[in-house]
């Protein structure tokens, strides 16, 4: 894929949350296209995939629990499960992705060090901002 064909679906995935979550939605499921998967990668776009699959996670919950309160078949039910197993093990890798460029020793670091009681030494953070930057 040519680089500006890359940044034109990139945009329009940013401008379109519909053509966005059929994306997303096709790359979970496992029938998406190398170019789209290739631009659902773009570190700017991690939030947004992560916004969608939220979203789908919520419509998902939603689907089994009409489904259990109604009359539904077993059968039915089963892939209702299995599809809200599959958006939420997909949501939670999309959350796993940084939304910016940190080594992840320095993340691992950085949130251990917060959960210690007056945590933030100045050496972390000043290692954090030399790899950044």
């Amino acid at each position: 894929m040519k680089t500006t064909e890359h940044t034109e679906l990139i945009r329009r995935f940013a401008d379109d949350f519909t053509a966005l979550q059929e994306a997303v939605l096709s790359q979970m499921n496992g029938v998406c296209a190398p170019e789209t998967a290739a631009a659902l990668e773009h570190a700017s776009l991690v939030g947004p995939v992560t916004v969608v699959l939220a979203h789908a996670d919520v419509l998902a919950r939603g689907a089994v629990r009409r489904a259990e309160l109604s009359v539904q078949p077993p059968e039915r039910l089963r892939q209702l499960r299995a599809h809200a197993r599959r958006v939420r093990r997909a949501r939670s890798q999309a959350e796993t992705r940084p939304s910016w460029p940190v080594p992840w020793r320095y993340l691992r670091d950085f949130t251990a060090l917060m959960q210690r009681p007056g945590g933030q030494p100045p050496y972390l953070i000043s290692r954090l901002k030399r790899d950044v930057e």
